[in-house]
Parts: structure tokens; sequence; C-alpha cells
């Protein structure tokens, strides 16, 4: 890990960075109680290759980059369960993140569709603190809404944020904390920092454009459609 030598430093001359993150799924035994046989291998396989996937967080002032750093060579399997297949843009000015649809055989092709989501800011801080790679962190917690046909459900995001790095960025898209994401929980999944570099100069980070920009909602109803009738297919 670069060490960041002076917190007056890394203030006044920080514009840029880069962050590693590792990934670790909580393995969830009730959860695996409702798979086949077949799924629940594929599952534990899926687990146990999560330990050899890097995330890498590519962030200037107003915009960041996250996605799977190259040469991985992760189980497609395993990113789709930690939730790693897309890659997400975050764009302050905008205040929204975007993401890119990942290419799935049947319901989705290359670049198909740009989808945009405002940025949620509604994280609840607390006196919690902890010290991931020897930095102070201090805890943060957020509700975030899921609707399906069942209702509307809730799940606790939770974010160990260091203020002395004066970035607001982190995994998958959140932000808006008044320091850098060290660790992120979502679900059972920890996204934890291994590695930082800060530079003084801003790196250059261009938002996507191709694909037909959809918002997250309209997104969700097209997915659906589309699975269902890839399974009525199957089916037939």
């Amino acid at each position: 890990m670069t060490i960041l030598l002076a917190s007056f430093n890394l203030h006044s001359q920080s514009k840029s960075g880069k962050a590693i993150y590792s990934v670790k799924i909580q393995s969830d035994s009730l959860l695996k109680k409702t798979m086949s046989f077949r799924l629940r291998e594929k599952y534990e396989r899926a687990e146990n290759e999560i330990k050899n996937l890097k995330l890498k967080l590519i962030f200037n002032d107003t915009i960041s980059w996250f996605s799977e750093e190259k040469n991985t060579n992760v189980d497609p399997f395993a990113l789709k369960i930690a939730d790693c297949e897309k890659t997400f843009f975050t764009d302050l000015l905008s205040n929204q993140v975007l993401f890119t649809v990942s290419e799935r055989k049947g319901i989705f092709s290359k670049n198909e569709f740009l989808v945009q989501k405002t940025i949620e800011n509604n994280w609840i801080f607390t006196n919690e603190v902890k010290f991931i790679q020897n930095f102070k962190c201090y805890k943060a917690y957020q509700e975030i809404s899921i609707k399906n046909d069942e209702g509307t459900f809730y799940r606790t995001i939770i974010a160990w944020y260091c203020p002395e790095i004066p970035f607001t960025f982190g995994p998958k898209g959140y932000c808006d904390l008044p320091g850098l994401i060290l660790e992120l929980h979502d679900k059972n999944t920890v996204f934890g920092l291994t590695e930082l570099s800060i530079y003084n100069n801003s790196l250059n980070i261009d938002l996507p454009k191709k694909g037909e920009k959809l918002d997250y909602d309209k997104y969700l109803e097209i997915l659906k459609e589309r699975v269902m009738k890839r399974m009525e297919l199957s089916e037939n």
C-alpha cells in the first residue's frame, strides 16, 4: 500500500487517486438451504473464487470509475453473486451514478443500455470508529429501498469512511460521505481497501456515452420482462 506521509500534504496537494479493494462473501447458510445441490456447489465454488477478485476505484474531484481489475480471471458467476459485473461511474456534477449493463446472452446485448440513477444521500452518521490500513475511519449507514412484485423491502448499506482522505467516493457508486470509503458492507458482501495511491495531478475520467440512456426504474422493468420471456422460452 502507498503510504500517505502527512495529512496536510494530503489535503493541500491531492487531486486524484486509485484504490484497490478485495471482496469477501459472508456465507449465508439459510440461502444455501433453498438451493439445489448443483447450484449450491456452484455458489460455494464462486465464494472461494471471490478471494482472487480485485476491484479498482479511480477518482478525481468530481468523477469516479469502479470496475473489476483486468486479468483477475474470476468466474463470471462469482462476479454475479458479488454484484460486480457492472462498471459504475459516479458524477457529482450531475448528481448521478451511471452503470453499463453487462452483456448477457438472451437478455442484454453489448452496450445496449446506459443506466442512470440519482445519488442517494440519506446517510446516518455514527460515532463508531475503527482503523483500516492505519487510517481512522467512521461508520455511516443508509437504508435503500428495493421494490418487486411482493412489495418494498429495505437493505442496510454500511460504510466506513476516512475524513483524512478528502474524496467522497467508494465502491459501487456509493458516495457523498466526508472522506473516501475504505470498507463497504452490502448484504453479505464486504469490500475492503487493500491498496491506495494518491496523486497531485488530476486524472481525466471520461463518462460513458454508448448505449440508450435509461433511468434505473425503467431498467428494472426491462430486466424483469426479458428474464421472464427467457424463462418462458426455455420451458417450451
